[in-house]
C-alpha cells in the first residue's frame, strides 16, 4: 500500500477516475498506477501465451501418443491404434527372427539391448526417417524401424541387426554380402533363389561383378539382392559359415585366400553350373517378381 493513502481512495483511482483530477493530487501517483497497468497486461498476456502452449503440447502428444513395451534386451515401441495382439505377434516375430538368424550363422547369444520403433506405413517412416522404406536397420545406434503390415520385413532387417552386432561390420566391397545374407535368412519369395539366379543369366539381367562388388547401390534392388542372395547359399551350402564369417571380416581381396579361388571363376562357376542344369527357359513371372516382398 502506498503510504498516506486509504483503501478506498486507492480502489477509486483504479476504478477510473479522472485522470486531471489525480494528477492535481499526485502526479507520481499516476505514474505509478500507468505502469502497474502495463505489468497487469503483460502478466496476462504471458499466462495466455503459457495456456495456448500447454493446450498444443497436449494436442501433439494425443497425435503422437506410443505404446511402449520392454522384452528382455528389447524394447518395442508401437503406435497406440496398434491392437494388442497385433504388438504380441510383431514382438514374437522379432524373437523368432533372432533365433533363426543365430541358427544360420551359428552363433548362440545376443545380448545387446535394442529399440525397434513401429510405424502404421510408409508414410509415416518417410515423415520420421526422411525416406519411406518399409524397415531400416541401424546397428550403430541399436535402432531398427519397421512398418506394421501383413507382409514386413521384420525378419531382413534384425538379420542386419544380430549379424553386424556379433561379426562386426563389413568392408564397402562386402555391401553385397551383408545384403545378400539378409536376403538368404528372409527369403519371402515363391521360387527359390537358384531358379531366380538362372532367371536372371537366361534373360541377360545378371550384374557384372564388378557393379556387384563397387556399385552394389546404384543397381536394381530386386536384382541386386536376389542375385547376392544365391551367391551366399552357394557359399554356404559348398563351404560352411566359418569362412564366410572370414570373408565378413575381411575384404572382397581376399576371397581366393579365403576360399581357394578369385571372386571371378567363383561366380563363373556358378553360371557354368546353371547353364547345364537349367538348359531351357525358366518359367518365371518377371513382373511380379520385380514387385518386390514389401
Amino acid at each position: 500500500m502506498i503510504a498516506g493513502w486509504s483503501d478506498k481512495h486507492l480502489l477509486e483511482m483504479l476504478g477510473g477516475e479522472p485522470d486531471y483530477f489525480f494528477s492535481c493530487v499526485c502526479p507520481d501517483l499516476i505514474v505509478y498506477i500507468n505502469k502497474m497497468k502495463r505489468v497487469y497486461i503483460v502478466f496476462i498476456l504471458l499466462f495466455l501465451f503459457s495456456i495456448n502452449g500447454l493446450y498444443a503440447q497436449n494436442e501433439d502428444w494425443q497425435n503422437n501418443c506410443k505404446s511402449t513395451k520392454v522384452v528382455g534386451n528389447l524394447k518395442f515401441t508401437f503406435p497406440s491404434e496398434v491392437v494388442i495382439s497385433d504388438r504380441d505377434y510383431y514382438i514374437q516375430q522379432s524373437i523368432n527372427s533372432i533365433k533363426e538368424c543365430l541358427t544360420v550363422i551359428k552363433e548362440t547369444n545376443f545380448i545387446d539391448s535394442i529399440t525397434v520403433e513401429f510405424f502404421n506405413n510408409r508414410e509415416d517412416m518417410k515423415k520420421y526417417l526422411g525416406y519411406p522404406a518399409s524397415g531400416m536397420a541401424f546397428p550403430d545406434r541399436k535402432t531398427m524401424f519397421c512398418v506394421v503390415a501383413e507382409k514386413t520385413p521384420i525378419k531382413h532387417e534384425w538379420a542386419h541387426m544380430v549379424t553386424m552386432l556379433t561379426w562386426g561390420y563389413p568392408a564397402r566391397t562386402l555391401i553385397w554380402l551383408n545384403e545378400g545374407l539378409a536376403t538368404y535368412i528372409d527369403n519371402c519369395s515363391k521360387y527359390s533363389r537358384e531358379e531366380i539366379y538362372a532367371y536372371f543369366i537366361k534373360s541377360n539381367k545378371l550384374i557384372g561383378i564388378d557393379d556387384l562388388v563397387y556399385n552394389f547401390q546404384n543397381q536394381d534392388d530386386v536384382i541386386a539382392y536376389y542375385q547376392a542372395s544365391y551367391l551366399v547359399e552357394y557359399l554356404i551350402s559348398k563351404y560352411d559359415i566359418n569362412k564366410l564369417k572370414s570373408l565378413w571380416q575381411s575384404d572382397i581381396n581376399n576371397f581366393e585366400e579365403i576360399y581357394g579361388v578369385s571372386f571371378a571363376n567363383f561366380t563363373e562357376e556358378i553360371r557354368n553350373n546353371l547353364q547345364e542344369k537349367y538348359p531351357a527357359t525358366i518359367d518365371l513371372d518377371w513382373e511380379e517378381l520385380k514387385k518386390g516382398c514389401y
